[in-house]
C-alpha cells in the first residue's frame, strides 16, 4: 500500500484513497465497484505461477459479477495509445463505444474497431461498422475502421 501510495504521488496524484480489507476480493468489490465508473483489475494475483495462459479465479469472478467498464492489466504494463474493441454489434459493445467516445480519460487514442465477417465484403459488418463510425467520428478519436 505505500508502494501505491508513493507511486500515485510520484504521478502528481494526490486524490487517491487507499483501502485494504480482509477477505476475498469477490465479497468486497460490489461495495467499491458502485462508487466507481471503470475497474482496473491485474491478471493473475501476486503468487499465481501457473495457468500463465488464463486469468486468475478471482478476476473472472469479479469480471462475470460487474455491471462496470473492466480493464484487466498485464504483468508488465504499457502506457495506452491505441484501443482495440472487438465490436460484434450487441448491446455490451454499444455501451462500451458509448463508454470509450465519452469519456475524457480515452481523449486522443486511436480507437480499432474490429467485426468478424464470414467472407470479405459482407454487407452486415460493413452496417455495423458504419453505424459505429457516427458516434466516434462526432468525438475526439483517430478512427481505424
Amino acid at each position: 500500500m505505500q508502494a501505491a501510495e508513493q507511486f500515485f504521488a510520484q504521478q502528481g496524484i494526490s486524490e487517491v484513497k487507499l483501502t485494504n480489507h480482509t477477505g476475498f476480493l469477490v465479497d468486497s468489490f460490489h461495495e467499491f465497484e458502485a462508487q466507481a465508473d471503470l475497474v482496473i483489475l491485474g491478471k493473475r494475483g501476486e503468487n499465481a505461477e501457473f495457468a500463465s495462459g488464463h486469468l486468475g479465479a478471482n478476476v473472472e469472478r469479479v469480471l462475470r459479477s460487474s455491471n462496470k467498464p473492466s480493464f484487466v492489466t498485464s504483468h508488465n504494463y504499457q502506457p495506452i495509445n491505441r484501443i482495440l474493441l472487438a465490436n460484434d454489434g450487441g448491446k455490451s459493445c454499444q455501451k462500451a463505444l458509448e463508454f470509450l467516445v465519452t469519456s475524457p480519460v480515452f481523449k486522443g487514442l486511436e480507437l480499432h474497431l474490429l467485426t468478424v465477417a464470414k467472407k470479405p465484403g459482407d454487407e452486415a459488418a460493413q452496417v455495423l461498422l458504419a453505424n459505429c463510425s457516427t458516434p466516434i467520428s462526432s468525438r475526439w478519436f483517430y478512427a481505424n475502421l
